[in-house]
């Protein structure tokens, strides 16, 4: 089992995780980057929601096993079913950042003090499909 599970921070029967210092639909107000948004591991399943803050961000880049992705879609793309990976604003790696956009406006992108290398849509399915297939064996 990988270090984010489906859930984890509802308890379900167990105390709930709160790894990251994260909390289930947890506020932030100050440097808040993202509100309400869906966080989600790279299986696609929804751990949760709530706001994210830039320290966030920083602490789960630095927390996240390197086998691992966080990824945040925006409060209003998160809904049950959802593919992550078709909706996906943000995607969080071990000692790394990525912003999702299509625009083909930024190489880099920087808000709030963060700096996110830029994936496409499609370059973003492709990373988080090779995850995936890392734990095969």
């Amino acid at each position: 089992m990988g270090q984010l599970t489906k859930g984890m921070y509802r308890g379900n029967g167990k105390p709930a995780s709160n790894l990251f210092g994260l909390r289930r639909e947890q506020m932030r107000f100050k440097n808040k980057l993202t509100h309400n948004s869906g966080w989600y591991n790279k299986y696609e399943e929804k751990i949760e929601q709530g706001d994210l803050s830039t320290d966030d961000f920083q602490r789960i880049s630095q927390e996240i096993d390197s086998n691992e992705l966080f990824i945040i879609l925006s409060e209003r793309d998160s809904y049950p079913n959802v593919h992550a990976s078709d909706k996906c604003q943000f995607i969080i790696a071990k000692d790394d950042l990525f912003f999702v956009d299509d625009d083909d406006i930024y190489q880099i992108y920087e808000t709030l003090g963060l700096r996110f290398a830029v994936l496409t849509r499609e370059q973003a399915k492709v990373f988080i499909e090779s995850k995936r297939m890392s734990n095969v064996s």
